[in-house]
């Protein structure tokens, strides 16, 4: 299986070493020996100027493999520099996106909006509107945002129109309740602008106020993440975080079909599977403001996120799925089969009396070859449509 990388921060004087090669793997005080591709001198410098300094950056990136969660080396960065410039002047969102999907969030949308302009003055903020039915659009055209609309109801659809019509470098997509810290925008981007990934995504189940999830929210989260852990063989932490940076690469090749607030799981399961670069950093969460209210519902919104990881599955994966479908059925022919082979005394009344048996365990092995063909199918079906959208989504050369 081909290898991801991911990133994470790790203490500077923490000696680590690798579980398959049992190598010391000790930090070392160069910059990494693999330069970020197509990075301003301004981004690097803003890469050199805050290693260690407040939450922008960690002191040193910790490299996974996110098939399993086995430390392959470390690297340190140089160290700071006495002539660091602040981050918030340096770097001012040219070519920056905050896109913003609201649908009812008049009493934050605005708050939202300053917030943002006020970490990135030059960056564009596109408010987009789905169908709300208060003075969403109201407050987010006094706030100075561009508005877009989408009517049909539902996240997916907002995200749909986010990657299909909004252009940029580098993305940010943020929720319009005022739950997540605007000024963790720098940290989040700076991985994507300095090559390290194509999406960084705020983790928020490290940190979070007691009224931020309500009580089942929370098992909920560990569920779907450890199923689309061990489906792709990944190691994140978060998969319905809100609060995402990503690079102009996702908005051009990440498919994303989920109509609800289902989403998340799509572009987490679509970046496994295209083996897009995805990495996190922790990001604190609030509770939502006094009078706001969550348009998640616990059961029905769970139930469509786990039906959407079964269809995944299904989709990406159709060798494991139809494959263990195939095993089960093989075990039930065997079970059916085993009166046949065991109870039998060998008279003529006995092998009548077991013929229908003999038919079940007969029509389930074959169904079980059946389902393993299908699979092996879909599965060499899936690599070269795979290999398709490999070479039609690569760049062109000027």
């Amino acid at each position: 299986m081909p290898v991801r990388l991911q990133y994470r921060p790790i203490p500077p004087n923490r000696v680590a070493y690798s579980r398959r090669s049992r190598v010391m793997l000790k930090p070392s005080c160069e910059p990494p020996t693999v330069a970020p591709l197509a990075v301003s001198s301004s981004i690097n410098h803003f890469l050199r100027s805050t290693q260690g300094k407040g939450p922008y950056m960690p002191a040193i990136p910790q490299l996974y493999c996110s098939t399993r969660k086995t430390v392959l080396r470390e690297v340190a960065a140089p160290p700071p520099t006495s002539n660091s410039m602040n981050t918030r002047t340096l770097f001012k969102g040219e070519g920056v996106a905050i896109l913003i999907p609201c649908f009812n969030e008049a009493q934050t949308i605005e708050k939202v909006v300053c917030d943002f302009r006020t970490e990135l003055p030059n960056a564009r903020i596109v408010v987009i509107d789905n169908a709300s039915t208060d003075d969403t659009v109201k407050a987010a055209l006094l706030s100075g945002a561009e508005i877009r609309h989408e009517p049909r109801r539902g996240k997916g659809y907002v995200v749909e129109q986010m990657l299909r019509e909004i252009d940029a470098d580098y993305f940010v997509m943020v929720d319009g309740d005022d739950t997540y810290p605007a000024s963790f925008v720098h940290q989040l981007l700076a991985p994507v602008m300095a090559g390290y990934a194509d999406m960084c995504v705020g983790a928020r189940l490290s940190s979070f106020d007691d009224a931020a999830f309500r009580p089942m929210h929370l098992i909920g989260n560990q569920l779907i993440r450890i199923l689309v852990n061990w489906i792709g063989q990944s190691n994140l932490s978060d998969i319905l975080s809100g609060y995402r940076a990503y690079s102009r690469r996702v908005a051009r090749e990440l498919p994303v079909t989920s109509p609800g607030f289902e989403v998340e799981t799509d572009m987490a399961f679509q970046m496994l599977y295209y083996q897009i670069h995805i990495t996190e950093i922790a990001v604190p969460y609030r509770a939502r403001p006094t009078g706001s209210k969550s348009k998640l519902r616990t059961f029905r919104d769970g139930a469509r996120v786990l039906w959407k990881i079964f269809t995944l599955l299904r989709s990406v994966k159709p060798l494991t799925f139809f494959g263990g479908i195939s095993v089960l059925l093989l075990l039930l022919g065997f079970a059916a089969a085993a009166p046949l082979l065991v109870g039998a005394s060998g008279a003529s009344d006995d092998y009548l009396q077991h013929i229908p048996e003999a038919i079940m365990a007969t029509g389930l092995v074959l169904l079980s070859f059946g389902f393993l063909f299908v699979g092996i199918v879909l599965h060499a079906v899936n690599w070269r449509l795979r290999e398709l959208h490999n070479v039609l989504t690569r760049p062109a050369r000027r």
